[in-house]
């Protein structure tokens, strides 16, 4: 004895189920309204602004004083870089090869305005980091202001 789906009768009402299927889909593919985009890439004003081009900071610093440097960056950002995101970075920088370039992107909130931050940084010395910020140009001469304060930091426009 042949199984169901093998008979006759089986074929049968596989094939009616499939024409059934089908033809609904193609029913419910024809009755289906014209949408328009209610976007128009064209029109809209914020889609022609330009994007700023990103500034560039390079800062040397001892790893003794790394998390002032990330208090003072996380300080300036209104949302997306947090304590635990920053408690995590210090944990990669000083927990990596030497001469081993590392990056991280945060999207993050500055004055109103979301962008990422790019971080990379290497060790070139046990005891020194070199760290590369990759922003907003108001955010990059925000962090060197706010960088002169920090005691042996060589903080340099790239």
């Amino acid at each position: 004895m042949l199984p169901f789906f093998l008979s006759a009768a089986g074929v049968a009402i596989f094939l009616g189920l499939t024409a059934l299927g089908s033809r609904f889909i193609i029913q419910w593919l024809s009755n289906r309204p014209d949408s328009k985009p209610e976007w128009d890439p064209i029109k809209d004003e914020d889609f022609h602004k330009p994007f700023p081009e990103p500034a560039s900071l390079a800062i040397v610093v001892g790893l003794e004083y790394l998390p002032i440097v990330l208090d003072n960056l996380r300080a300036l950002i209104e949302k997306g870089l947090e304590r635990r995101h920053t408690e995590s970075l210090r944990y990669r920088i000083e927990n990596h090869r030497r001469n081993e370039i590392r990056t991280a992107v945060y999207p993050v909130t500055y004055n109103g305005t979301e962008t990422d931050l790019h971080l990379q940084w290497r060790c070139p010395r046990q005891d020194e980091v070199s760290f590369f910020v990759i922003g907003l140009p108001e955010l990059v001469n925000d962090l060197r202001t706010s960088l002169k304060k920090v005691p042996t930091c060589a903080a340099a426009k790239v």
